[in-house]
């Protein structure tokens, strides 16, 4: 199986929040997550025993962005879409960062 998203915002540092002791996801990796969750609907299947996935971040500039963080988004879009029931079942991650200025995107591969 194989999907291509929008690329998910960059910097873990400015994606959650806190308001009177309490964690919340900032309003634009929300919206990011309900987008995918949209696009995702009915094309993901539970799986069962450990799961191998192959991401790939496709920027549309050259600026620096860090590959860990959004991973972190990715792992979590997928256990909310029912793909596995806790991110702890993926056993095996390739991630690689590529460079297409007229289509950024996000490639997930469940192999």
């Amino acid at each position: 199986m194989k999907f291509i998203l929008p690329l998910p915002p960059s910097g873990i540092n400015h994606a959650y929040a806190t308001n009177n002791g309490r964690w919340y996801k900032v309003k634009k990796l929300h919206d990011w997550e309900e987008n995918c969750l949209w696009l995702l609907k009915g094309k993901i299947t539970l799986q069962i025993g450990f799961v191998a996935l192959e991401i790939t971040f496709v920027d549309g500039d050259r600026r620096k962005h860090d590959i860990d963080g959004r991973i972190k988004f990715v792992l979590d879009l997928l256990e909310e879409a029912g793909l596995y029931p806790d991110d702890n079942m993926v056993n095996e991650l390739h991630v690689f960062k590529e460079y297409d200025k007229n289509d950024p995107r996000v490639e997930v591969k469940i192999c």
